[in-house]
């Protein structure tokens, strides 16, 4: 199988500004070219919204997982998807790809084993990464065949699961050395506080990001807005920021909710990581101008 990135090379990016254990395991596994779309994304997203703690090595890692388990599978447009997110999936379920497999299967199991090797209980990790997937895959499939069929309502509670917070917080649980027992990961201010968040992330993604959609025939919130309950991109972009203000105010509530109530350095910061994600995304217009191309908003196109 050969495995190509679904859209042109446009330019080839240097190396400037990326952790060096990211460039390192790129070559290592030939990844260069079909990750030098993505891979200034990457290291800008990791940096602004990792622990402002985090080491060089740890957000390198950060880099290879946020790659290749997320924005690639996410831009991933070939025939044969349904294989590579089939072998993915496999290697959630801790199958090690065949030596004569595809470089891109070792990597991402490769992966699986660095984060493995930090010593934590990888139940969390491993079960956002196979959500991920799952929704993903039903987002490919309604992007393709039955994309009228799906409702805003549907359309959002598989964004909360795509947008990648928990992808994102599950990982820097590991990294970061703040890994929540099951105790205080049932603590009742965490899952609004999770939801809140994700929504701000993606609310604020689909109205960047609506031209792009549309050219490439992917689910977006505001399209299926306008579709079921009518109006214009103005009037739909104004009922947004009602909402994320909404989304926004649950959050900040939650927070200091839980704030006040523990003393666990874990979820303090937890909630910190929390923080540093729902800021980058709730300041109007820091998503695009992270990559103009990808988040392009026309309303010609619209």
């Amino acid at each position: 199988m050969t495995v190509t990135y679904n859209k042109p090379l446009t330019q080839r990016n240097t190396n400037f500004g990326l952790p060096p254990l990211f460039v390192e395991w790129m070559h290592s596994f030939d990844l260069e070219e079909i990750l030098s779309p993505i891979r200034g994304l990457t290291a800008v997203w990791a940096k602004r919204t990792s622990p402002t703690n985090a080491s060089l090595d740890d957000l390198g890692l950060a880099c290879m997982d946020l790659a290749l388990w997320c924005l690639y599978l996410d831009d991933y447009f070939q025939e044969d998807y349904n294989i590579v997110f089939e072998k993915c999936s496999k290697i959630l379920d801790g199958h090690q790809p065949a030596p004569n497999e595809a470089k891109l299967f070792h990597a991402y199991a490769d992966i699986i084993n660095r984060v493995a090797h930090r010593g934590y209980d990888m139940q969390s990790y491993l079960q956002a990464r196979k959500d991920y997937l799952r929704c993903r895959l039903k987002l490919h499939l309604y992007g393709r065949t039955n994309q009228n069929n799906l409702s805003f309502n549907e359309l959002f509670e598989l964004r909360q699961v795509t947008v990648g917070l928990h992808f994102w917080t599950s990982l820097w649980e590991i990294l970061g050395d703040f890994y929540l027992n099951p105790i205080v990961r049932a603590m009742p201010e965490i899952k609004p506080a999770m939801r809140a968040v994700s929504s701000v992330c993606m609310l604020y993604n689909d109205l960047h990001s609506l031209a792009r959609d549309i050219e490439d025939k992917t689910p977006n919130l505001v399209i299926l807005y306008m579709a079921e309950y009518g109006g214009d991109i103005a009037s739909t972009t104004k009922h947004f920021e009602k909402l994320i203000q909404q989304e926004a105010n649950t959050f900040q509530l939650a927070s200091q909710s839980v704030l006040n109530i523990s003393s666990s350095d874990h979820i303090r910061q937890y909630f910190k990581l929390l923080d540093i994600v729902f800021n980058y995304h709730y300041i109007p217009g820091l998503i695009a101008n992270d990559n103009p191309k990808r988040y392009q908003l026309k309303m010609s196109n619209c």
